[in-house]
């Protein structure tokens, strides 16, 4: 090889090495971020998403010392403990009596271990 057969060839390899720099950088970029996407669901049903990952559909029918009644059409009455429930959503406004005896209303949505009254969705 001549001289300016190498020159070219060292002339290429810099291009291409920066060219794919900025590519591996994100290639190696956090991936914590990235979180599975929340399904739509048709509001004709409360839903429930248990800590193996399963969704189901149906009616909330009450939820009392940590425990949750639900009604599914699959699978009839169920009495789950909160424990298993790392999702709740439910398709109606929501009426909840406090310890101390108020009452607070709004969509119920329990995620990450923390429950919410939506009065706005």
């Amino acid at each position: 090889m001549n001289k300016f057969m190498v020159t070219m060839l060292v002339k290429t390899f810099i291009i291409l090495f920066a060219l794919l720099l900025p590519t591996i950088g994100y290639a190696e970029e956090d991936k914590s971020k990235w979180q599975k996407p929340t399904p739509i669901f048709k509001q004709d049903f409360d839903w429930i998403k248990l800590t193996s990952d399963e969704w189901l559909k149906g009616d909330i029918v009450s939820m009392y010392d940590e425990k949750l009644e639900f009604d599914s059409d699959e699978l009839g009455m169920q009495t789950i403990d909160l424990d298993d429930v790392s999702e709740l959503r439910s398709k109606q406004w929501q009426s909840i009596r406090m310890f101390d005896g108020t009452i607070a209303e709004g969509y119920l949505v329990l995620k990450d271990g923390e429950l919410s009254l939506v009065k706005h969705g």
